[in-house]
């Protein structure tokens, strides 16, 4: 490598560390971000979204430790452990008093988003489905 080569390295590099550049990076991700959960017909959910990078390896982390392989037995996929740390997350989450809605019909009137809409569901006489689905350890 020249001098010149190292030089438009060494500025390329300054570049992506310049506050300036790394403010603007941060509210562009920011304003990028977004999730969304759509239900099948088979009642899977489909999940699809893109985080701000601290958020994003900060799911990726916990998920990650989470899907580890249980050993030798553990059949499951990657893309299967990590379903399944995700909804041992989500399950844990729901069971946090802080977390459930105070209005049970919600202010969007979707239902109560901790427990997945049952009582909602009940009150109209539907089935309360299982949720939070039971815990299961995987880790």
């Amino acid at each position: 490598m020249d001098r010149r080569e190292l030089g438009r390295r060494l500025d390329g590099f300054a570049h992506t560390v310049n506050d300036d550049v790394l403010a603007d990076r941060a509210l562009r991700a920011k304003q990028l971000r977004r999730f969304s959960l759509t239900p099948g017909p088979d009642g899977a959910w489909t999940a699809a979204g893109q985080l701000e990078p601290v958020a994003g390896a900060t799911l990726h982390g916990l998920l990650g430790r989470l899907a580890r392989r249980h050993g030798p037995d553990d059949q499951r996929s990657q893309p299967q452990r990590m379903a399944d740390a995700l909804a041992a997350v989500t399950s844990l989450a729901a069971g946090n008093p802080a977390l459930r809605t105070a209005d049970p019909a919600g202010e969007d009137g979707h239902g109560d988003e901790a427990d997945g809409g049952a009582r909602d569901r009940r009150r109209r006489g539907g089935s309360p489905g299982r949720w939070p689905p039971p815990a299961r350890r995987c880790w």
